[in-house]
C-alpha cells in the first residue's frame, strides 16, 4: 500500500511539473498572441483538462480576449503543437489581487 501511495504521489507531482512547463511556455508566449497591451491586463494562471484559465483585470480587456477567443487557440496550437488545449476561460482578476499587482508595479517603477 505504502508502494501505491509512493508511485501515485511521484505521478502526480510529475504531472504537476508538466502542466507547470506548458503554463510556462504559454506565459511566454501569450504577449505575442494577444499583443503586449492585452498581455499586461491579462496572465494565464492554470491549464486543467485541457483548458486554458485566464484571469483579467478589467470588462474592456475581457471582452476583447472574448473576442479573440478562438484566434489565440489558433495561435497557442499552432506555437505549441504539443499542447492539449480545447478552449480558454477567462476570469475577472479579484480586487485584492490587483490592488496587490499595482502595488507591486508601483514599488518597481520606484525603484
Amino acid at each position: 500500500m505504502e508502494l501505491a501511495k509512493h508511485i501515485l504521489s511521484s505521478l502526480h507531482r510529475s504531472e504537476s511539473r508538466l502542466h507547470n512547463n506548458e503554463l510556462d511556455w504559454i506565459r511566454a508566449f501569450w504577449p505575442l498572441a494577444c499583443g503586449e497591451f492585452l498581455a499586461k491586463n491579462s496572465r494565464p494562471v492554470r491549464i486543467r483538462s485541457a483548458v486554458l484559465t485566464i484571469k483579467v483585470t478589467d470588462s474592456s480587456c475581457m471582452k476583447e480576449l472574448m473576442n479573440l477567443r478562438q484566434e489565440l487557440v489558433t495561435a497557442l496550437k499552432k506555437e505549441l503543437p504539443e499542447l492539449a488545449l480545447r478552449k480558454i476561460e477567462f476570469q475577472p482578476e479579484s480586487y485584492s489581487s490587483q490592488k496587490r499587482i499595482r502595488k507591486t508595479r508601483s514599488t518597481r517603477t520606484r525603484q
